[in-house]
């Protein structure tokens, strides 16, 4: 039987300290964890590190005299020497000078506002602010203040919002679990650690097991309420925070689309916006993702398929937007049939190379784009089983269209389920390097050419055009000079982010600073950026906004019909430049990430001919990702774009302080609990020597005792009173400590020398002694340091 004697609210054995550390940290970087997986911004695994750190700091602080205002004056300071050396590195440039005041003033301003901003490393800045407090408050109150209803009140305010506003909350059940489990497990040790302090204060002496058996009551309890809340089915699936608050939170998710854009001028919204499909590409702020269902098709082939609904042709101030703002287009009336197309190559018509799509669309969500009347084509739009209105150029007189922007139907006529047709392009790289340049009028009159740019954005298109032309620097045909920007754009130098970052300066495009500085965006800032570099280079280029392939539902797709599925987050944007006489040719400059699989569209190959080598050898595309079935497999699990995957910083972290925990444990058991007065006495000689006693040949156990407590610091000491001259203010252990000793060694000389040997009364005394030693050791060795004190001989 072993009780930790605690004599003061402040007392607490090495052993209860470590187990309640060690509680503490699993809550913490359990919770962590999950707000990490919860999906509010990328970046966010130094948080995990950030959040140890601070359980690691407040364990130590509250095992030595410090008291609370010292460790509330110490906390700021602590926190900042953590957060700094593991953010600063990924701070952006703003322009501003490289001062130790102005780096201090924008954390600052993280810290204060980042939770709240649309800045991203100002928000990681701010949630590493909170993980800390977090923490250090668990920490502090569980160690030191023994309240465990306090200490878990932080964190479970974390998780409660957690679950009610994250964006990917299927990603964060694990971690919750484990962070409910370790506060549970935190909780009882408390309330077990305080009640054997007020029995020692009151001298009750606990029954043997008395601590065991509360620890597996509390275990198998918390285990128990783990199981029901698992088992319970959910109360609601509603948007529960959206109803009560009516905001929504900046986060990122994993799909890929349109974001929060601004008006014609190319300033990004400061609010945060919904994955979802926008007729306009604007390039914006941050984006959530939401994932609604929008509808589900059903082809004939498992390829990926690309639904189109709206051209964007014209180009203004670094945005793109439909034709119809030009005003050169026109609505034609089209029966329930193949489109009025001109065919003519000549005229610049669809030709027949191109491959025949055919797709049967179910609306899900009346609201989607399908259901408000637009239809969706999966390729250059050829025909639909409604009657419907085409807008598009128009060259002759019988209505025949060139191009068709979009096709619009009555979607309050009941049909809720259109089949459209669409070509896919087939011509190959070798016909596309020699289409040459000879572009039809069309589309020089109709803007596809056009970069209309204010004269005080002059210098940021400029800069654009250089760009292109050192990317493509050497290259004689349009084909390869888009491969070759499409090459850069899915390079390592660029990747997929739904947080970009913006320009300090309001006037600067948001493709501009992406292109020159951030390198970090979603996918209509790739569309654009590609769009506005083709022009530039005089190849006509339109962007189109659709919806990307889905995740295919393999439980309702059969051998000659394929079933997908389209949310909200497959919305997408990309970009179609023109070849004369092979019509409008599709290329995909965002990057496969794992928020969405888009890859690099394939050329077909002409028989006994090998694939072409892209002319933009010198910028690798990334390795394709995966197919879609793995969509299809994420999908099933619940999850959008591919799921919710583990950081291996996140791994390799919790791994890393798992082992350092589980060797901490080992530590502190050799340590508290010897099996006998000898394996005893070897810890103590390795505490003498700490304290610059070693025991000589002859000496008895009492007389080396006797050394030990003299050699022991004066409860005086501290950092303002080093040598122990001033009188107590602090915990004062050197009495109990040398009343301990004296103990052991009295009981060491009746076990060597009395015929009877000890008895079992006997074994516990030194035992508590020894835990009484073991409890303030690391105090009295900061004392020891501080003190300088070295024993004679």
């Amino acid at each position: 039987m072993t009780v930790a004697v605690l004599r003061q609210r402040g007392g607490l054995s090495l052993g209860d300290g470590a187990a309640l550390t060690l509680l503490a940290m699993g809550t913490v970087v359990a919770t962590a964890w999950a707000v990490i997986a919860a999906g509010w911004n990328e970046g966010m695994s130094v948080s995990l590190a950030v959040a140890a750190v601070a359980v690691i700091e407040a364990a130590l602080i509250a095992g030595s005299s410090a008291g609370r205002l010292p460790a509330l004056l110490a906390a700021p300071v602590l926190g900042v020497l953590v957060i700094v050396p593991l953010t600063l590195s990924a701070m952006p440039a703003d322009g501003g000078p490289a001062t130790f005041s102005h780096v201090a003033g924008r954390y600052a301003a993280a810290l204060g506002t980042g939770l709240v901003g649309d800045e991203s490393w100002s928000f990681i800045v701010g949630i590493c602010a909170g993980m800390w407090a977090l923490g250090f408050w668990t920490a502090w109150m569980a160690v030191r203040e023994r309240q465990g209803t306090l200490a878990l009140l932080p964190a479970y305010l974390i998780l409660a919002s957690n679950v009610i506003n994250a964006p990917n909350p299927t990603a964060t059940a694990l971690p919750m679990v484990l962070a409910v489990a370790a506060s549970l497990a935190l909780l009882a040790r408390c309330e077990l650690a305080a009640l054997e302090g007020r029995w020692s204060r009151q001298r009750v002496v606990a029954l043997p097991g008395t601590s065991s058996r509360f620890t597996t009551v509390a275990l198998v309890a918390a285990a128990g309420a783990l199981a029901v809340g698992v088992a319970l089915p959910p109360l609601t699936s509603s948007d529960v925070s959206g109803r009560l608050f009516h905001f929504t939170f900046a986060g990122r998710g994993g799909g890929s689309g349109t974001g929060a854009g601004s008006g014609r001028g190319g300033v990004a919204s400061p609010h945060p916006g919904t994955i979802g499909f926008n007729p306009n590409t604007v390039p914006g702020g941050p984006l959530v993702d939401d994932p609604q269902p929008v509808l589900s098709y059903t082809t004939h082939s498992t390829e990926t398929v690309y639904l189109r609904a709206v051209d964007d042709v014209v180009f203004d101030a670094g945005n793109w937007f439909p034709a119809e703002i030009s005003g050169n287009v026109m609505g034609v009336a089209q029966p329930a049939s193949t489109l009025l197309r001109d065919r003519t190559p000549a005229d610049g018509g669809v030709t027949t190379v191109a491959t025949p799509v055919q797709v049967h669309i179910t609306v899900v969500n009346g609201g989607s784009e399908s259901g408000s009347g637009r239809a969706l084509f999966p390729g250059e739009p050829e025909a639909v089983d409604q009657v419907a209105i085409a807008y598009g150029v128009t060259r002759q007189s019988d209505g025949s269209l060139l191009t068709v922007d979009r096709v619009s139907y009555d979607s309050n006529d009941g049909v809720g389920s259109p089949t459209t047709v669409g070509t896919v392009p087939a011509a190959t790289a070798e016909q596309l390097k020699t289409a040459g340049v000879a572009y039809p009028s069309f589309l020089a009159d109709n803007g596809y050419l056009d970069t209309h740019t204010a004269p005080q954005n002059q210098a940021q298109l400029d800069d654009i055009r250089a760009l292109a032309q050192s990317w493509t620097a050497g290259l004689t045909d349009n084909y390869d000079r888009a491969r070759a920007i499409e090459n850069h754009l899915r390079s390592q130098t660029f990747s997929y982010t739904l947080r970009p970052a913006q320009s300090p300066r309001t006037t600067e495009w948001p493709i501009h600073y992406f292109l020159l500085t951030s390198h970090a965006a979603y996918c209509q800032y790739f569309a654009s950026s590609m769009g506005l570099m083709m022009r530039l280079l005089n190849v006509p280029t339109r962007l189109v906004s659709g919806y990307g392939d889905g995740t295919i539902d393999d439980s309702n797709s059969s051998a000659n019909q394929v079933l997908h599925k389209i949310s909200t987050s497959d919305a997408h944007v990309w970009v179609e430049s023109y070849f004369p006489g092979y019509g409008w040719i599709p290329f995909e400059p965002t990057p496969a990430s794992q928020y969405g699989i888009y890859d690099a569209i394939p050329r077909p190959v002409v028989p006994g001919s090998t694939t072409p080598t892209p002319a933009a050898a010198a910028t690798p595309t990334p390795a394709p990702s995966a197919a879609p079935t793995a969509r299809a497999a994420a999908a099933a699990a619940g999850t959008s774009g591919t799921g919710p995957q583990i950081p291996a910083a996140l791994i390799e972290t919790v791994s890393a302080f798992v082992l350092i925990a589980l060797l901490t444990a080992l530590l502190v058991t050799w340590v508290t609990r010897p099996r006998s007065l000898r394996s005893l006495w070897r810890r103590l000689a390795m505490l003498g020597r700490l304290l610059g006693v070693r025991r000589r040949p002859s000496e008895t156990a009492l007389d080396y005792a006797g050394r030990i407590a003299a050699a022991l610091p004066p409860d005086g000491t501290s950092l303002l009173h080093p040598r122990g001259t001033h009188p107590p203010t602090g915990r004062r252990v050197r009495e109990s400590t040398v009343d301990a000793l004296g103990q052991i060694a009295t009981l060491s000389g009746k076990a060597e020398f009395s015929a009877s040997g000890l008895t079992r009364k006997d074994a516990m005394r030194w035992r508590r002694a020894w835990l009484r030693i073991t409890r303030v050791v690391p105090l009295l060795l900061w004392r020891h340091l501080l003190h300088g004190n070295r024993a004679a001989g």
